[in-house]
Parts: structure tokens; sequence; C-alpha cells
């Protein structure tokens, strides 16, 4: 995992936990370096890899992105 990623989930905890500082400051990091506007309250699967860092990505509040790789057990 990344610098993008560890940070958007990173921020996506403590917009979870309540700390609105600590949120704008990731939001305001990730804006400034990576040229991207993700809401960190739009529910992104912690499996889910941005392959370009999440340049020029923007994500609604509203957006709910599941992880598409399926684990399977074989017997």
């Amino acid at each position: 995992m990344n610098g993008f990623h560890k940070l958007l989930h990173w921020g996506q905890k403590q917009k979870k936990r309540g700390h609105s500082i600590r949120t704008h400051v990731c939001k305001g990091v990730m804006r400034l370096l990576y040229q991207c506007d993700i809401s960190l309250e739009a529910e992104i699967d912690e499996s889910v890899y941005f392959c370009h860092k999440g340049f020029g990505i923007v994500i609604n509040p509203a957006a709910k992105i599941r992880g598409g790789v399926q684990k399977y057990n074989i017997v």
C-alpha cells in the first residue's frame, strides 16, 4: 500500500472518530499532493487500490466503492 492509500484510509478513520482538524489536514494534503477531491465520508473499502495514486479523482460523499477482489478457498 502506498502513501496515498495510507493517507486516505487514515483520514477516513479520523473522520469516523470525529477528529475534524485531522480530517481537514488530511483532505488538504490529498488535494495538494495528489490533486484529487475524495470525500472522506464516502465508503471506500480498504481493498480498493487506485493504481494512479488518486490523481484527478473526484468522489462524492454518497459514493460506496467496494473491493472487486474475491478470495476463494480451494479444498
